[in-house]
């Protein structure tokens, strides 16, 4: 009789290890099961903000875009790739990004918008340091050879590029200067009265970081239209 009970107790007590076995499997599943569904909702809360229009992040909006179109056109296998975030971050509307800019323009504005995002920063000088150079617009009088020199700062060189072959060109053109006759004679101050004269541009000051737009647009006279080069 003894026996028997003991056998049955060992029994009972088999089976209420395997309940408890099958009550705590049972308790995990159902907790990574609501760990699974609250990952689920994480992400989709987080898909749903970043279809939501990106909030502006104040002043540091424009580094950070111009620094994620860099990246996209690094890494993406696209064609192109929308600079839509970059203009806006800098204030131009969809209506001004349909109108057709110059580079210069589009970089003036560019340059002028990071330098003010980047006030009261360690960077607050990067532009300049990389970008900043100075010309020196001479003046020679061809009479008496007085000269006067007007120095003057630049982030970018425009150059022409009308009838001429290459960058070399386009920069011997410009440090050449023009004869001043005619109507448009110089007002020498040493001889105090107007002669004829030669007005060249050179370089005092080459920054870090050369940077030249081509002057591709012209004015036609006959159409009174202006016009792109394409030669």
């Amino acid at each position: 009789s003894s026996g028997v009970q003991s056998s049955v107790t060992e029994e009972s007590q088999g089976q209420e290890a395997v309940a408890g076995q099958l009550s705590s499997g049972d308790v995990e599943g159902e907790e990574d099961a609501e760990e699974a569904e609250e990952e689920r909702l994480r992400k989709e809360r987080q898909a749903m903000e970043a279809a939501k229009p990106q909030k502006r992040r104040g002043r540091r909006e424009i580094p950070w875009s111009l620094q994620r179109l860099f990246a996209e056109l690094q890494s993406l296998d696209d064609y192109a790739v929308s600079s839509t975030r970059l203009t806006k971050s800098f204030g131009w509307s969809n209506r001004e990004s349909m109108v057709q800019h110059d580079v210069q323009e589009l970089n003036r504005v560019l340059f002028d918008a990071l330098e003010h995002s980047l006030r009261r920063t360690d960077h607050e000088n990067l532009i300049r340091s990389l970008y900043r150079g100075i010309t020196v617009n001479k003046t020679v009088c061809g009479n008496c050879g007085y000269t006067s020199e007007r120095p003057e700062e630049f982030l970018d060189v425009q150059v022409s590029v009308k009838g001429l072959q290459g960058l070399r060109e386009s920069l011997h053109k410009m440090v050449e200067g023009e004869v001043l006759s005619g109507d448009n004679r110089y007002y020498c101050e040493a001889c105090g009265y107007k002669s004829d004269a030669r007005r060249t541009a050179c370089f005092r000051e080459v920054p870090r970081i050369l940077h030249m737009s081509l002057s591709r647009f012209d004015f036609d006279w006959v159409s009174e239209e202006r016009i792109k080069l394409t030669d």
